[in-house]
């Protein structure tokens, strides 16, 4: 893994690493095709172009997932958050339970964000 990478989850701060780590672990581990890169001074996990991140959001200090094409995916249970950006809807992660409870879905929103990214072969 890029030193970058590894430098940057070591910077985190306690408040949030676990449950950073827990969630970068489990991308990795579900979609082993998807690939880490340094983008935009962090972390981005790409397949065809950009596909998701994982943000620290200071104001609720929780973490969330960024779907890079969130605007285009189903989200039946309405729990992404679009408030900020038009296209980059987002996930925010409570605790341990919050992921536990939601791990399907969120197998759901990544087979889907890498289909949406495979067809329309985005790059950057």
């Amino acid at each position: 893994m890029d030193k970058r990478v590894v430098n940057y989850i070591d910077s985190i701060k306690q408040e949030y690493k676990r449950n950073y780590i827990v969630l970068f672990e489990f991308i990795k581990e579900y979609a082993p095709q998807v690939q880490i890169e340094w983008i935009f001074n962090c972390p981005f996990f790409t397949y065809y172009g950009l596909l998701i991140y994982i943000g620290m959001d200071k104001k609720s200090k929780k973490v969330y997932l960024g779907f890079c094409n969130g605007s285009l995916l189903n989200d039946f249970f309405k729990i992404l958050d679009n408030s900020t950006t038009k296209t980059v809807y987002k996930w925010f992660f409570d605790d341990d339970d919050s992921f536990i409870k939601n791990k399907d879905f969120l197998k759901i929103l990544i087979e889907e964000s890498m289909t949406i990214n495979k067809l329309k072969k985005t790059n950057i």
